[in-house]
């Protein structure tokens, strides 16, 4: 589906917030992390929000106009050593980058006393707006962090063009020892400033209030959502090849309409990719690309507008891009954030609500047997309207009739049944099981590690690169396929041999077959 038609369903998960500002997760399990603005950190499990805040600092910040605690984002290997930073502006009024630890012996809570400053950021004195507060690590290692240009209308101190100042930027830092450091990569660093005229941290700049900003968890290309001052909302892009120091052009442009620029200066500037006018709203709320199990968001930029609540879409097209207004809410769009699945959320900042962003109905599924058979093997006639059964945002056990079934499940970890006939399985979020049983089946396991059974019969697993780390138990190599996903190609798969079995891996994307000699395996063994 393309973006021309794309509808979305919002489905609330969680209530009872308090000023939500950014949602993040660890990417080693299926916990949604919420930031208070106010200082607190919570935790949504299952759909239910846990009794207990994950971190508490409250008495340490200053909560007042578009101050508070704004921003979350978990060490690349949080797994193993439980490191995780917030961005918070302090009661004296400055943006601190601080380091903390989960609590030894309960991970569902963090180690208040933990605290390790990484950087402090002076701020104006008196103004309480435009303070950034998104972290996000890349693909490299680095914690990206962005900073407004310090507040006040038409940035009066011209700190988004002052390359001394680290307000109205992306900065780009190296958090791996106990003191940060400027990666040698760094557009500014060393030989590519000689006069040093520029502060090392400094990776983008131009920026009026970077509010949100994400990767491409596929690409590695970053989006960033810029507020405007009057006239425009924009959402700036950079590709994951870029070497930095792309200057987004605020003060001296507002979107593509100069602002306050007395010499008429393009040269040098990198203009937005979108932007929308007041018309459509009034405070970009940067989002996400869904790079979750739904074929029709796939690839899509999903954004919105915190003072109208409108929700829009950017797709890409090599250098072009499309846009659309795809809807109209009564939200307060404050933040989106994405699970371990790949599942977009949003929450609504006035009345304390994460919502679950979905297509109202299951993708069509591809045709199951795309090449023709040369030894068909029997089998019933299929039901002419098959059963449908959807699953809800919890742990669901969904199972099939006799006949031919579609069962979908949504987030969460789910288990599948298809029974005999010939059913399609399609898992979404969450680590699932999926057990086709009689009849040709096809199996898609989606976003997160599942565990795919495809019983007797001629079956089909979908091999695509929004899955985690899933495992086929049943392969048969004589009769069983695995269809490739979109963007994945045989030439590119390696298939390696294993202790238990064979792993064909694609990029960060992997496939075991339980018990099967890698040398049994050939292209016929695939599918598009």
């Amino acid at each position: 589906m393309s973006l021309e038609n794309l509808t979305l369903n919002f489905t609330p998960i969680a209530t009872d917030l308090t000023q939500p500002v950014a949602i993040a997760q660890t990417g080693s399990d299926d916990r949604l992390f919420v930031v208070e603005q106010t200082g607190q950190i919570q935790i949504l499990q299952n759909g239910q929000k846990l009794s207990q805040p994950f971190l508490d600092i409250s008495s340490r910040v200053r909560n007042n106009g578009e101050q508070g605690l704004l921003g979350l984002a978990f060490s690349p290997d949080y797994a193993n050593d439980g490191e995780f930073y917030v961005n918070y502006i302090n009661r004296s009024g400055d943006t601190v980058i601080a380091r903390y630890r989960r609590n030894a012996t309960n991970s569902n809570l963090a180690d208040a006393s933990s605290e390790e400053i990484v950087l402090t950021i002076d701020q104006p004195n008196n103004l309480t707006n435009h303070k950034g507060g998104q972290l996000a690590f890349g693909r490299d290692g680095f914690l990206y962090i962005a900073t407004g240009d310090g507040g006040g209308s038409g940035d009066p101190n011209n700190n988004a063009q002052n390359p001394n100042s680290l307000l109205g930027k992306i900065l780009r830092i190296d958090v791996s020892g106990q003191t940060y450091t400027n990666p040698q990569s760094n557009p500014f660093v060393g030989s590519r400033d000689p006069n040093d005229q520029t502060r090392d941290e400094i990776w983008a700049s131009g920026l009026r209030n970077p509010w949100r900003f994400s990767f491409d968890r596929l690409t590695g290309d970053l989006y960033i959502g810029d507020v405007g001052q009057g006239a425009r909302e924009e959402i700036n892009f950079q590709p994951a090849n870029s070497p930095g120091g792309e200057n987004y052009g605020w003060r001296l442009f507002e979107g593509t309409q100069e602002f306050n620029n007395p010499t008429d200066q393009t040269a040098g500037l990198t203009l937005p990719i979108t932007e929308y006018p007041r018309t459509v709203g009034q405070s970009v709320t940067g989002g996400y690309v869904y790079r979750g199990a739904s074929r029709a968001m796939q690839g899509i930029y999903i954004y919105g507008d915190f003072l109208t609540g409108a929700i829009l879409g950017l797709q890409r097209n090599g250098s072009a891009a499309q846009t659309r207004l795809i809807t109209n809410t009564d939200f307060n769009i404050s933040t989106f954030g994405e699970d371990r699945a790949g599942n977009l959320y949003l929450a609504d900042y006035n009345n304390g609500t994460i919502y679950r962003i979905s297509t109202p109905i299951p993708d069509p599924p591809p045709d199951p047997e795309p090449n023709p058979d040369p030894n068909p093997e029997p089998n019933p006639e299929p039901n002419p309207q098959p059963n449908r059964i959807v699953g809800t945002a919890r742990r669901d056990r969904l199972i099939g009739t006799v006949g031919d079934d579609i069962l979908t499940g949504l987030g969460n970890s789910d288990r599948l049944l298809g029974k005999a006939g010939s059913d399609q399985l399609f898992g979404n979020g969450g680590g699932d099981t999926l057990q086709g049983d009689e009849g040709r089946d096809l199996l898609v396991g989606g976003g997160g590690s599942d565990r795919l059974i495809g019983g007797k019969g001629r079956d089909l697993f979908r091999f695509e690169q929004i899955a985690g780390r899933d495992r086929i138990t049943d392969f048969q190599v004589n009769q069983d396929q695995i269809q490739l996903g979109s963007g994945v190609r045989f030439q590119d798969l390696d298939i390696l041999q294993q202790r238990n079995g064979t792993l064909i891996r694609s990029g960060n994307f992997s496939l075991l077959l339980d018990r099967v000699r890698a040398s049994t395996l050939d292209r016929k063994n695939f599918t598009t």
